[in-house]
């Protein structure tokens, strides 16, 4: 696992720790989360069998948090497009910087790079041994009523695994995340 998947994935359990703490409990939409976490019809769901509440391999904390990771035959690139192309379709809009992180760009613009897999160390691969590199993206998406989604794709060769969360707006709110809010119409 690459740096920027552990730390989004420590990010995203303390938000949901943080939610968990507060003993808010938000009337959850199950539905909206399940249809929120997308995966392709090839994507082979390597998820959670119990938690909060289990639906299709994604898990949904009480406060409305839904993580699903999933892994396909395909590469950084073309998981990247596909994952572009669907929340497009579906009126989703992208995020120039992260929510967790509004310091850091997404990979809307650098498409995937590459970065060092495994555990990262200052220290340089022994001789003879070449460092392992990976390939790493991050996308965020929001929808109309400031609803955020995350994916991260790292692949190493063939095959990409994603890790895709949703944030109600509700919780980034009470974190004080600032996600865009709709205009007024």
């Amino acid at each position: 696992m690459n740096l920027v998947l552990v730390v989004g994935v420590v990010l995203a359990l303390q938000i949901t720790g943080a939610a968990e703490q507060r003993g808010a409990n938000l009337q959850v939409d199950v539905s909206a989360v399940v249809q929120a976490l997308w995966a392709p019809r090839s994507a082979e769901v390597v998820g959670p069998t119990v938690g909060d509440q289990v639906v299709n391999g994604r898990r949904i904390s009480g406060d409305g948090i839904g993580t699903l990771t999933y892994s396909v035959m395909e590469r950084c690139d073309a998981t990247a497009a596909r994952l572009v192309e669907h929340f497009r379709a579906s009126g989703w809009r992208q995020r120039r910087s992260q929510i967790l992180m509004p310091r850091l760009r997404t990979s809307f613009l650098s498409g995937c790079e590459r970065v060092p897999h495994g555990i990262v160390s200052s220290a340089r691969p022994p001789k003879g041994k070449e460092e392992q590199i990976a390939l790493a993206w991050h996308g965020e998406w929001e929808d109309d009523e400031g609803n955020t989604v995350t994916y991260d794709v790292s692949s190493d060769g063939s095959r990409a695994t994603v890790r895709a969360t949703f944030l109600p707006v509700e919780v980034a709110l009470a974190r004080g995340l600032r996600p865009r809010r709709p205009s007024p119409r």
